[in-house]
């Protein structure tokens, strides 16, 4: 079974997690290029651009509710996305 390191980004609406999240994708002492999953519980006012994601080589996803909450978790997605690592900004 291969292990796969979780970040977990928790706080209060519009504390600054997407903003976090953005520049540790950002710094190249942490991103070296690695498949990163980008599971999204929250929409607040910040945004993720598609094009800098994909160009970090991070695909996100985005949930309504909490029902995704393991959805990494799942054979078929791991297969899919095969992440070097999960961020989940809960």
């Amino acid at each position: 079974m291969r292990q796969v390191p979780i970040y977990l980004f928790t706080g209060w609406l519009e504390s600054g997690k997407t903003t976090i999240i953005k520049l540790t994708l950002g710094d190249t002492a942490f991103n070296d290029g690695e498949k990163t999953l980008l599971l999204i519980y929250e929409q607040g006012t910040t945004d993720f651009d598609e094009k800098e994601l994909k160009y970090l080589n991070t695909k996100a996803v985005y949930f309504d509710d909490y029902s995704g909450l393991f959805f990494f978790n799942d054979t078929a997605t791991t297969e899919i996305y095969t992440p070097e690592r999960v961020m989940i900004e809960y």
